[in-house]
């Protein structure tokens, strides 16, 4: 997948060249469907209520790198850009 590395992320050498501390946040973005986050929602719907939460909507999933750079801190957030926090009554964002 392609990430785009968002503004101020860093790699800080303090000279040994693999000797170097991370603050990367990496922004992969993509349009998916709701529905898995959403299961606890939408079980016992009706079919035509479900489709719903099966209409794709962006999404922002961050790759977070951290600590040093031959032991990597590894995590992950997920996100919804502004603009589309509403959508379904804002029950996703939530």
């Amino acid at each position: 997948r392609k990430f785009d590395i968002a503004k101020g992320s860093t790699i800080t050498w303090q000279g040994d060249p693999i000797d170097a501390n991370m603050d990367i946040k990496a922004i992969y973005k993509v349009q998916a469907s709701a529905s898995g986050l959403m299961a606890a929602v939408t079980s016992g719907l009706e079919a035509s209520e479900l489709n719903q939460y099966r209409k794709k909507m962006p999404f922002w999933v961050y790759l977070n790198l951290g600590g040093e750079l031959l032991k990597p801190e590894i995590s992950f957030d997920l996100d919804i850009p502004e603009e589309s926090r509403g959508e379904l009554g804002g029950q996703v964002y939530t």
